[in-house]
């Protein structure tokens, strides 16, 4: 799984005590199974939560499930995570679009 590849390459693995992955699932991305799952194991509404997404099916499968969206660039083109659904798109996380959504100011380290 990659979810869990990344939590253990960036030693974070206890920091997400709960996760869904695509075996908790019948159905993957782009449906909106996988968040309504994790927003469901952590007792939030999705009108509460912010997803960021680099893909298209992943855009898809948030905004299905009623989350706010971010797309994250990182290999599509701006316009067809906008035409997915996004609200806006970050090259990353110190981008002000997304401080001013957040009501924060990004740390140094992130500039």
């Amino acid at each position: 799984e990659g979810a869990e590849r990344i939590c253990r390459v960036l030693n974070i693995h206890e920091v997400f005590s709960r996760k869904v992955l695509s075996d908790d699932c019948e159905k993957a991305k782009p449906h909106p199974e996988p968040y309504l799952r994790g927003l469901q194991k952590i007792s939030v509404p999705p009108e509460n939560a912010l997803a960021f997404e680099d893909s298209v099916t992943g855009v898809t499968a948030a905004v299905a499930a009623g989350i706010r969206t971010v797309g994250v660039l990182t290999s599509q083109p701006s316009e067809r995570l906008i035409a997915a659904g996004t609200l806006f798109n970050i090259h990353d996380f110190a981008d002000k679009k997304l401080q001013d959504l957040l009501g924060v100011k990004a740390a140094d380290k992130w500039k």
